[in-house]
């Protein structure tokens, strides 16, 4: 693929599908689950081709955090499919299917209730998740990972009083979860188990990533137009100037390449006569000129955008995630000039 075929990859990237898929995995066939972004504990995998994977913007170091099937870790983003990437989970939302009770509070055994209508919410974090029961029960129960697809919290008190109580999730994400509620002492003795029904559109997990159709059928491309244009889209990129890419992206459209690989010689007639009204004749463009400077690098650009893909969501950083997953890459090289300006020209949005 050649440099301008990536600066296009954001233009022409596949329509959303549900969720996510990962890839053909060539190199394993399993895309590993970490316990976080930057450690090596591995506490699961998924297979290639898999789909209904719900990636969150939590992300760090290539990784970001995701769910699938009640599996629940950080995956590497590269093993996922381009534009497969569907919006992120804000919120978990569960209805109790089943209990199974037993509570006795002061040598009295008494029914476990929860209102009619009420639903149990689980909200995900980077390194956490918060669990608010329905009422008259306890909210905001920060919950964290035991690995695999467990989530495990200790509420010092139960509805006022002092008695701890461990809460345990299981299977999150998944279209049937379980919700146990222990605790032990001589005030308060209670083991419950819900078993909880998700709510809304549950991913598809028997989807698969759709291949990529084959490329049309189109005459040889001269080498003259054609290859004037691939020579000046270089150029642009290598110089980095953003009005002069945004100029060649308008110019693109245009003229109605949709393909850029297998672009005809009469598209780059129109395109390169669209570029000259846009003010970039292959003359001047930058690198044109023998003192023209070297690709750019981006440094400060890199340095600038490391807070926001370590902080908390942020439709800058949406952005910022989203673009890196359209190109296939989990970190900036700042000496590629298609990084810098995609890159700097997501921050803006």
């Amino acid at each position: 693929m050649t440099r301008f075929a990536l600066i296009l990859a954001a233009l022409i990237a596949p329509g959303m599908a549900q969720a996510a898929c990962t890839g053909d995995l060539p190199q394993s066939g399993v895309l590993n689950v970490y316990t976080d972004a930057t450690s090596d504990g591995v506490i699961g995998g998924i297979g290639a081709n898999q789909c209904g994977l719900e990636v969150t913007d939590f992300c760090e170091n290539g990784r970001c955090l995701t769910f699938f099937d009640g599996l629940s870790g950080y995956v590497e983003v590269s093993g996922l499919v381009s534009g497969t990437i569907d919006a992120p989970p804000k919120v978990f939302e569960y209805e109790v299917a089943d209990i199974y009770s037993a509570l006795t509070f002061m040598g009295r055994t008494q029914p476990f209730e929860l209102a009619d209508s009420g639903t149990i919410r689980v909200t995900p974090a980077a390194d956490h998740v918060v669990l608010s029961l329905a009422a008259p029960l306890p909210s905001n129960i920060r919950m964290t990972s035991t690995g695999s697809s467990g989530w495990e919290a200790v509420m010092p008190d139960w509805v006022g009083v002092p008695i701890p109580v461990t809460v345990f999730l299981d299977r999150l994400g998944a279209k049937s979860a379980t919700l146990e509620l222990l605790a032990d002492d001589q005030m308060l003795k209670m083991d419950m188990r819900l078993r909880l029904s998700r709510i809304g559109t549950l991913p598809d997990l028997s989807a698969k990533p759709q291949a990529a159709p084959p490329p049309a059928a189109t005459a040889p491309i001269p080498p003259n137009a054609c290859d004037k244009t691939l020579e000046l889209a270089e150029k642009v990129g290598q110089g980095g100037d953003r009005a002069q890419i945004d100029g060649f992206y308008a110019a693109v459209q245009s003229a109605g390449i949709t393909d850029w690989e297998n672009r005809t010689e009469a598209q780059c007639l129109d395109l390169l006569a669209a570029l000259t009204r846009a003010g970039i004749p292959a003359g001047d463009a930058p690198g044109a000129g023998n003192n023209a400077p070297e690709t750019q690098t981006c440094d400060a650009l890199v340095a600038d955008i490391r807070p926001i893909l370590r902080g908390p969501a942020s439709p800058e950083k949406t952005s910022i995630m989203s673009t890196m997953l359209a190109l296939g890459i989990t970190s900036i090289d700042p000496t590629n000039p298609k990084h810098c300006a995609e890159i700097s020209a997501a921050k803006q949005r």
